[in-house]
């Protein structure tokens, strides 16, 4: 399972066109796992969303993977948003996939 740090940092670039996210997730050791995750905000009369995805290799202890998340439509804005996202993790000789699905929660972008 993974719990999502509550706060994001955004990439400036005269606008936010990306936000990084770290991810804290435990599963087993020696399987093959990706978190994806996407990120939602309300700017002006648009709404900036993106979402974006890691892979990794489990270490069997609570580990932190970061995220970037590019925005499309519209740039994000240091402010409230809403994250949501999965995390999967397969079985290579199996040839199966197990997906916990991250409970959506608000979190605050901020400028690094």
């Amino acid at each position: 399972m993974g719990i999502f740090d509550e706060q994001l940092w955004g990439t400036w670039v005269s606008v936010i066109t990306a936000a990084d996210v770290a991810v804290t997730v435990t599963c087993e050791a020696g399987l093959p796992a990706d978190v994806t995750v996407a990120l939602n905000e309300r700017v002006g009369s648009k709404i900036a969303s993106g979402s974006g995805v890691t892979g990794f290799l489990c270490t069997g202890q609570p580990q932190s993977e970061t995220v970037r998340v590019r925005a499309e439509r519209a740039p994000f804005k240091a402010g409230v948003a809403v994250l949501s996202g999965f995390l999967s993790v397969c079985v290579p000789d199996v040839g199966s996939c197990d997906s916990a699905i991250l409970a959506s929660q608000v979190v605050t972008i901020r400028n690094k």
